[in-house]
């Protein structure tokens, strides 16, 4: 089941029938669960960026709620292992309008100091940001903008750089989820967690932080 949307009195429903049930991934909520190890991964995704001395860092969200703090989460604690606080990841979500993400891209590449690596819920949404920096900007993606993100789509490295993503097997973990359920329905146990993390994929999207040059005025230099 999608955790999204559901409540706690729901689940509790459906124990009390005894009916077998997963939920799709890590949530809060009781009962057993499909377990892609987000939160780790974010984290790594994130320490990687730390260890390229990226220090300024944001995140592009709007994928899906609960699946964008599991993200959150593992990047604030990659931060906090550092001595950083949570404050110093900025957020910019994305409306359900595609037709805004342009905005909040400009939005994000005009603040200052800028940042020089961005992590993206979803390879879609990072590889539509990859996009926009090299036709509207000018600006090169490792050189001067690092990008990470997660689920390992094929389409955006037909186009573009391979990005520096996640891989979430999906298809296993509704394969392993199915076995579960069946054993579950034939023993009247209860289906057990299904451990299936994601994998760290090294794409072309993630460099050290660039060095920003201070261009002086004439007036400054004489």
């Amino acid at each position: 089941m999608i955790p999204s949307g559901l409540s706690r009195e729901e689940v509790d429903f459906l124990r009390h029938l005894k009916l077998p049930f997963l939920l799709a991934w890590e949530t809060s909520l009781p009962g057993s669960h499909i377990d892609f190890g987000q939160v780790d991964c974010a984290r790594m995704v994130t320490e990687r960026l730390l260890m390229s001395g990226h220090e300024r860092l944001a995140f592009l969200g709007g994928f899906e709620a609960s699946l964008d703090e599991l993200k959150k989460t593992g990047i604030h604690e990659a931060l906090e292992s550092v001595g950083k606080c949570s404050k110093d990841l900025v957020e910019f979500p994305l409306p359900l309008d595609d037709g805004s993400a342009e905005e909040v891209f400009a939005e994000l590449i005009s603040q200052k100091p800028r940042f020089t690596a961005v992590i993206a819920a979803d390879d879609g949404i990072a590889a539509r940001f990859a996009q926009y920096l090299s036709t509207r900007t000018g600006m090169r993606v490792p050189e001067t903008t690092s990008v990470a993100s997660f689920h390992q789509y094929p389409f955006p490295c037909w186009i573009q750089k391979a990005l520096s993503t996640v891989n979430f097997d999906f298809f296993e973990a509704g394969r392993r989820a199915a076995d579960s359920l069946a054993r579950a329905s034939m023993t009247g146990e209860t289906p057990t967690n299904v451990p299936l993390p994601g994998t760290i994929v090294d794409g072309a999207t993630i460099g050290g932080r660039p060095i920003l040059t201070v261009h002086k005025s004439a007036s400054s230099a004489s």
